[in-house]
Formats: structure tokens, sequence, C-alpha cells
């Protein structure tokens, strides 16, 4: 920290000034950055640190996006400021982030075989709306489609809301 540093307002916007020319990036209040001032200087001269920002005429970090290429399938897509910040490795979908991750990784004939088991297992159940037989692989479903699944959502809520009393 700068011992010199006079804290006020006009000193602040300097330094916000300063700080983006320098970066080319907007300041974080709460980063690894450690500014000559405290948050309570920011409430009190502007409130909110955004309000310190629009003041200084910096950019805001939230509204920012950049084009950035796909490591797996080379495409060009923008991400949001604040997800670049999360996030090490650059895919446009989860696909490309799976495919990535997943190369050269070796696997047993025996683990090979159990997904393809698996994958073939087709198993059936009675739809709870219509009472229509229906074939699921993975997990069970408790209707065939979208329509009596919304139905089923309306019948639970109902419930939940004491309009329909179950006999028991």
């Amino acid at each position: 920290m700068n011992n010199n540093f006079i804290i006020n307002k006009d000193n602040i916007i300097n330094y916000i000034q300063n700080y983006y020319k320098q970066h080319l990036k907007s300041p974080v209040l709460n980063g690894n950055t450690e500014h000559p001032f405290k948050f309570y200087h920011i409430k009190l001269y502007f409130k909110t640190w955004n309000n310190a920002l629009i003041e200084s005429n910096i950019p805001l970090n939230r509204n920012k996006c950049i084009l950035m290429e796909c490591k797996q399938c080379k495409t060009t897509f923008s991400k949001q400021f604040k997800e670049i910040l999360k996030s090490y490795n650059d895919f446009c979908s989860h696909s490309c982030s799976a495919s990535y991750n997943n190369r050269g990784r070796k696997m047993s004939e025996e683990t090979k075989e159990k997904i393809r088991k698996k994958l073939q297992i087709i198993k059936y159940t009675n739809c709870k709306i219509c009472k229509i037989e229906f074939s699921y692989r993975k997990r069970k479903n408790l209707t065939c489609g979208d329509k009596c699944l919304s139905d089923l959502k309306k019948l639970n809520n109902k419930k939940k809301r004491g309009l329909i009393i179950e006999e028991f």
C-alpha cells in the first residue's frame, strides 16, 4: 500500500483510472489486488463499487464479453468476464469439455463391457398418468412424456396445497 495516498473522492477516481490504463481491465474491489483504500471509503464517497467505476468512466466487468477459441473444436465463441475468472479451460460446450478431458483415458475391457451391457438393458414401467407401458434405459421415469409429466407436476402441486386429499 502507498502510505502517501490521501483518501478522497478525486484520488480514488484517479487511482481507478490509472489502474484501468495499466491493466486494461476494471479493478476488482475484493480481488487479489491491494488498493490504498478500503471498502469503507468506497461506501462513504460512492455508496457502491459499481458507482465508483461509473464515475471514473470505466466499463463494468460484468458486461464485458471476450471472444475465445475452444480448445477442442477451435470454434470462436464469446465468454463473459466473470466466467473467464472462474475457469482454467475454454470450451464452447460441455461436450467439447468432456471430449478434451477424456482424451487419452484408458478403460479396461471389463469397464467397456459393463458400459455396453448397461446401455443395452431396456426396462419397462407404466405411466403414472395415462397408465400406458413405456420403456426407459438409465433411470426410472414416472411418466411416458412431457405432457404427462406436466400433468403429474400439476397434480402434485394440488396435493401439496391440500386441494386433493388422497384416500388410503
